[in-house]
């Protein structure tokens, strides 16, 4: 059964009006399912921002909603997958750490946080951290 999309989805599938935000928003989405399918794209962002102890930071500000977790999403790719396309697009993650600190997205102990976690020796902790960066920016520019 495919739930409804969430409000965090539907905030991820909007552009960002910052472009550095917008950029990584938009390499990352394309990344991280085979068939690029946009609603798909969203629905395993959310997922992977719920999958690492960074979680408890995004949680403060949007809860997961119940089924997300579960739910299957057949053409996500695997970590190692997204984290390899993201590696040729590591100029876009400085960028957007700069534009979510100038926009006060976040605090910077969060930002530190995060920036740290996108240079993690593992990479599923630095594809999750790309992933709560862009959720985060979602919440922000869509008002949840």
């Amino acid at each position: 059964m495919i739930l409804p999309q969430t409000s965090l989805e539907t905030a991820l599938l909007q552009a960002f009006p910052d472009y550095a935000i917008e950029s990584l928003r938009t390499r990352f989405l394309f990344a991280t399912t085979t068939d690029h399918v946009d609603d798909e794209a969203a629905r395993a962002t959310v997922q992977m921002a719920y999958e690492t102890e960074l979680a408890t930071a995004l949680t403060r500000t949007i809860a997961i909603e119940p089924g997300i977790a579960e739910e299957l999403v057949e053409t996500r790719r695997r970590f190692l997958a997204i984290d390899a396309d993201m590696t040729s697009f590591a100029f876009l993650v400085a960028p957007a750490f700069t534009a979510i600190t100038t926009l006060g997205i976040l605090p910077g102990s969060y930002v530190r946080l995060l920036e740290s976690y996108t240079e993690a020796p593992t990479p599923k902790y630095r594809v999750c951290a790309l992933a709560v960066v862009l959720c985060f920016a979602a919440a922000h520019f869509g008002d949840l």
